[in-house]
Parts: structure tokens; sequence; C-alpha cells
């Protein structure tokens, strides 16, 4: 019987695809929240490593996390998010890379660059362009500074805040408004 290829041997345990749907789901003026596509368990794949870099080109590791976690609820679950912290101001660039049991993979996907601000950033101009029925559309001023998005909360009469969901133009449609109450958008 002939041996296995070199090839195989080499990179047995080694995810051969990139994570899928890597994004960035909030920034702060010091931290960046990342999402992705959970990639189907196999027996190889250990965990997510997501790089970060100031040149776009040298890349470290900022997060190790594993394939799966026990979630908020106490169930256990693949996991689909991570956090980059203590960030200071400026431009970066981040990966992120499956890694096997025999090491990672050679496949990454890349965001950025992105813009870290130093100062979260006051919104200016916020206005209302347009009102129907359960929703109104929310407009603000581009900051000075550069930015990849805000996060838009709201709450009625003096009810706990929405969640807060993220938009990456200066805009933003609220749906599921309705009639009586008075609404605080920030």
């Amino acid at each position: 019987e002939a041996p296995a290829p070199i090839l195989e041997l080499l990179f047995e345990g080694v995810p051969e695809v990139a994570v899928e749907g890597f994004r960035v789901e909030s920034v702060t003026h010091n931290q960046v929240n990342f999402r992705w596509t959970p990639h189907n368990r196999s027996e190889s794949l250990e965990g997510y490593r997501i790089r970060v870099s100031r040149d776009g080109l040298h890349f470290s590791t900022a997060v190790e996390v594993p394939v799966e976690a026990f979630n908020e609820a106490g169930d256990w679950v693949a996991t689909s998010s991570a956090a980059v912290e203590n960030l200071p101001d400026g431009r970066y660039w981040f990966d992120i890379i499956m890694l096997g049991r025999s090491g990672p993979s050679l496949y990454f996907a890349t965001i950025g660059p992105l813009w870290i601000p130093n100062v979260a950033g006051e919104v200016t101009g916020l206005g209302i362009e347009s009102v129907t029925e359960g929703a109104v559309l929310l407009t603000w001023s581009n900051p000075a500074i550069p930015v990849i998005g805000w996060e838009v909360a709201f709450s009625a009469d003096s009810a706990p805040a929405s969640s807060p969901v993220f938009t990456a133009e200066p805009r933003f449609n609220v749906t599921g408004l309705q009639l009586g109450p008075v609404y605080t958008f920030f």
C-alpha cells in the first residue's frame, strides 16, 4: 500500500477554509466587537484567533477564543463573537483564522482599515428626515474624525432603552413605533 502524501500529513487537523461572515458589530473609543458565522463543528477545529495590525502587513494575536463556550443561559454553543479591547486611537486592520488541532489555518478573512477614535464623539445635527406609520427616519452629521458607525437606541416614555442597533451610515430608520408614547432617541 502506498504511503499517504506528505501534504495530507502536514495539514491533517488544520482547517482548510476561511472564516465566513467576519464583520464588525460595534466600535467604541477603545474596543471593536466582531461577529462571524460559526464553522460547522469538526474534530480538528479548536478555536479562532483574531489578529491586529497597525499597517495591514504585520499582524499579532489580539485574542483567541474557543470553538465552543457557555452562553449567558449556561448552554454550550458555537462561538461566533469576540471583542478586541484596550486599543489606543489609530488605524487598524484585523483578521481571523481558525485554529486546528495541528495548528492555525492558512486561510483568513481580513477587515480594515478601521479608525479607532480616542473619544467616542458627540452626535451633532440629529434630525428627523421623515415620519411614516410606525417609523421615523433619523439623520445626523458626519463628525470631523473618521468613524465606522454609530449605535442607535430609543426609549418610549420612561421605559428602559432598547438594545442599541449598529449602523454604518449617518441615518437610521427606527421601526415598530406606536402612536401615543413620547420617544427619546440616543
